[in-house]
């Protein structure tokens, strides 16, 4: 968890040095050791508390993900919920619609592979000695020893037989749905088999050495693909997109079109506007021209297609009060561990959409799930929240770890995409990768399922009628803030308080010495008789109002001495008043 607070904070320390420089100028007391100290402990209780205090998810958006806590319970439109992605978040969204076609009802792909094509070979595909290096540890088809050649699918799409890639989705094993078409499947597990590399095993060992199919098609169903008859799909390629080559999109329309009733209604592909490899919004600009906005909205237009008549509004700022941060360790086998899942997730939820809002919308909000990596400096998010802010949608983010101390290369050898903060959508973490027991799938397809089950809190910080003072990050901020301002006045206040007493103290000890040598020469001169006493006197400031009156005993002026008299005269001496 990444720990954002201000450089400012830290300036004291500055000013801490500055004010030690002028303790060499007096001796040091118990006192003052003890007032340095405090400020001291001061200072360093101030980055403490913006330590702890300011503490923020990392995010994959620019929209500011708050509070880490379970996510709402929400209420889901039955059919309303939709897969989306730009690259390989746009191969996962296609394959997760595809696995997932029960709880899944549509997509929008921006630059999507076909389904299982980066492992199956195909008769134009060369072959390539198979290694840890080779990126394609799975492949279907291939003789032992050799697989095929990475990204063949978006590089060479002129390769790829759909026919092929029809026949392989039929024959994929199919999952028993339940009643409920939103209750979690019970799977069986995958055992991986040992070798000498590896003692544990992995399923990708597993599966290429041949073991049993009827214990390999077990955990690799994908719900019947009669449910895609009649849901609808958004693809986009920009033509000068060099990443995915002119025709591997089309390839994806291509395979859905043989399962539904009426492809071209129900799909709609854009690849002739000339964009390059991005996810397009209004600001973007064509290729080679990028300083003229093009004025095409993305989400706008996948969404209006697969969700016809969902957006009523504008796109506006998404409201911070309804991000939350949730933690995705309950969804999460043993065997899910180490392969990239990040310990949270993110959701946006209008207030419009919880279950707890006695305002809320009867027939619930569609949902979009956009599976991706933590990056920061990402802001696909923000693309579809802006949308989602002003329309009612529920934007669901499960979240992969732009981190490799996330992935085991140990237990997973071959998984260098998920190493590098990206989903498998390369069969890297197990031959199963695109099926409902895929590792990054077997998540998604959990946390789907439990949303649209309506699970979450109904009670708490979004639904109390009364707002908490600590609601998001800008109260924690203002009191870091505060406590640091506070730490500078202390800093700057004692730095000069030392200042003031060290001059002070310097001053009272020269006149100290000179009203010693007063004593001395006083002492002398009366030896000589009282006259001489007295001029003395005259000589100290005596005046007419210290002789005594007719009749009263003479007496001594009073001369008002002490260090705190001095330092008290000094101080204010410096402000231009005179001390009585």
């Amino acid at each position: 968890m990444r720990v954002l607070y201000s450089n400012s904070l830290v300036s004291p320390i500055s000013t801490l040095t500055q004010a030690a420089s002028h303790i060499h100028m007096f001796p040091l007391s118990s006192a003052r050791v003890s007032i340095v100290a405090i400020l001291i402990i001061c200072l360093l209780l101030s980055q403490i508390l913006a330590h702890y205090l300011i503490q923020v998810s990392p995010s994959p958006v620019t929209v500011h993900w708050a509070r880490i806590e379970p996510f709402p319970a929400v209420n889901i439109r039955k059919g309303h919920t939709v897969s989306i992605g730009h690259s390989h978040a746009g191969d996962f969204a296609h394959q997760l619609h595809i696995a997932f076609s029960s709880i899944i009802n549509g997509t929008c792909g921006f630059h999507a592979q076909p389904y299982n094509c980066a492992v199956l070979r195909f008769e134009l595909d060369r072959l390539v000695p198979q290694s840890n290096e080779s990126h394609v540890p799975n492949c279907k088809g291939c003789p032992t020893g050799k697989t095929i050649t990475y990204d063949h699918c978006k590089f060479h799409p002129e390769w790829v037989d759909v026919e092929k890639l029809e026949e392989n989705l039929r024959n994929t094993p199919k999952c028993i749905p339940s009643k409920a078409m939103s209750k979690p499947l019970v799977m069986s597990k995958l055992t991986p088999k040992p070798n000498q590399e590896n003692p544990k095993g992995t399923d990708a060992d597993f599966a290429r050495q041949g073991a049993s199919n009827a214990r390999v098609n077990a955990s690799m169903c994908i719900d019947p693909l009669v449910n895609l008859k009649d849901q609808r799909v958004f693809l986009f390629r920009g033509a000068k997109d060099s990443t995915y080559r002119k025709g591997s999109v089309r390839n994806t329309r291509d395979l859905y079109a043989r399962f539904m009733d009426d492809p071209d209604e129900q799909i709609k592909l854009v690849n002739n506007l000339p964009f390059g490899h991005v996810l397009p919004t209004p600001a973007h600009g064509y290729y080679g021209d990028k300083s003229k906005p093009a004025g095409y909205d993305g989400p706008r237009e996948c969404l209006s297609h697969v969700i016809p008549g969902v957006l009523t509004n504008p796109p506006i700022t998404p409201n911070h009060d309804h991000e939350c941060s949730f933690p995705q360790d309950p969804f999460i086998d043993s065997d899910m561990k180490d392969i990239g899942i990040y310990t949270h997730g993110y959701m946006y939820a209008p207030n419009e959409c919880l279950k707890c809002n006695p305002n809320a919308i009867p027939e619930g909000c569609p949902m979009l799930v956009l599976a991706d990596n933590c990056d920061l400096k990402s802001d696909s998010g923000t693309k579809w929240a802006r949308w989602a802010a002003s329309n009612n949608i529920v934007v669901l983010k499960p979240c992969i770890a732009n981190d490799p101390g996330f992935v085991d290369l140990g237990k997973y050898p071959f998984a260098l995409e998920p190493f590098r903060g990206l989903l498998d959508v390369y069969g890297q973490t197990g031959l199963n990768y695109a099926s409902q027991s895929g590792v990054h799938m077997k998540l998604v397809g959990r946390l789907v399922k439990h949303i649209q089950n309506g699970n979450g809190y109904t009670s708490g910080l979004r639904c109390s009628k009364r707002i908490p003072w600590l609601k998001g990050q800008f109260p924690r901020v203002v009191v870091v803030v505060v406590v640091g301002l506070v730490s500078i006045m202390v800093s700057v206040g004692t730095a000069f308080w030392i200042y003031l007493r060290t001059v002070s103290e310097s001053k009272f000890k020269s006149e100290s010495k000179s009203d010693s040598e007063h004593s001395d020469a006083l002492h002398v001169r009366e030896a000589s008789g009282k006259a001489s006493a007295s001029i003395q006197l005259d000589h100290r400031g005596t005046n007419s109002k210290h002789q005594p009156k007719e009749g009263e005993a003479p007496t001594s002026p009073r001369v008002k001495s002490g260090k705190w008299y001095h330092f008290y005269a000094y101080t204010i001496s410096k402000f231009g008043i005179k001390a009585p």
